[in-house]
Parts: structure tokens; C-alpha cells; sequence
């Protein structure tokens, strides 16, 4: 029962994880690269915008999860590739001459989704802690 419970530890860590990673897309899908990005907790690599320029903005996150031998299963961070996509916007102060300015490479509509992922594999895993949970509970109340 014991591998149960790590596993699903292992489910609700991950699933947190995620969680960080939406909250950091979204609090930062507006930020350029003069506007004081906030940098996410995953390692930082050289990041590419859309066109193969050095980007120095926000770099939005992505949580893949994969399994562990012995169960369970771990969370892993990595960039989004590109890192960036071109929004015309000539008002905006990092526009080039063009107008066009580079945006994290975030969409609302795709963070949600991933959001609603985290939540229904962090509410699978709680039931695993409480179904082990009543098998203790009735385990124990036998043996007394």
C-alpha cells in the first residue's frame, strides 16, 4: 500500500508542477523583453523567437510527464520552442521598424486546458490517498 501512496504523491507533485507552469505562462504572456519577464524555474537555455533571432523575453513553460520505473511518474520542465511569436503591435516600445513586436508563445485557451488537466490528475491521485487510506483504516480496525 505503501507504493501506492508514493505513486500517488508522485501523480499530485506532478500535477502541482503543472500548476506553476500555467500561473507563470499567464502572469507572463504579455511581457516583452524590455517589460521585465519574470523567468520561470526551469533551466535556462538559449531561446529562438519565431524567426530564429536571439530571444531575450519571457520563456513559457511546458510539464511532461513520464513514467518511473517502480511506479509513479515524474514531472519535467522544458521550454516551448519557439519561445516567442510575432504580434503586430507598432505601439508597442520593443515593435520594430516594421511594427511588429515578439510575444511569448502563450495561449489562454491552451494554459486552461492544461490547467484542467492539473486539477482532474491531482483529484485521481487524492482518491488513491483515501481509498489506501480506508484499506488502512479497515487493516487495522481487523487486527485490534
Amino acid at each position: 500500500m505503501i507504493a501506492a501512496l508514493q505513486t500517488a504523491v508522485s501523480g499530485m507533485t506532478a500535477a502541482s508542477k503543472r500548476v506553476e507552469a500555467v500561473a507563470s505562462n499567464l502572469a507572463n504572456m504579455e511581457s516583452t523583453s524590455t517589460s521585465g519577464p519574470v523567468e520561470p524555474a526551469a533551466a535556462p537555455t538559449p531561446a529562438r523567437d519565431a524567426t530564429g533571432e536571439p530571444y531575450q523575453g519571457y520563456r513559457p513553460v511546458r510539464v511532461d510527464q513520464k513514467s518511473v520505473a517502480g511506479g509513479g511518474t515524474e514531472a519535467v520542465v522544458r521550454q516551448v520552442d519557439p519561445a516567442s511569436v510575432p504580434v503586430y503591435d507598432p505601439a508597442n516600445p520593443d515593435a520594430n521598424a516594421q511594427g511588429v513586436v515578439q510575444m511569448p508563445n502563450v495561449s489562454p485557451e491552451l494554459e486552461m486546458s492544461e490547467l484542467v488537466r492539473a486539477r482532474h490528475a491531482y483529484e485521481a491521485s487524492l482518491n488513491v490517498v483515501r481509498a489506501v487510506d480506508d484499506m488502512m483504516g479497515i487493516l487495522l480496525n481487523r487486527k485490534a
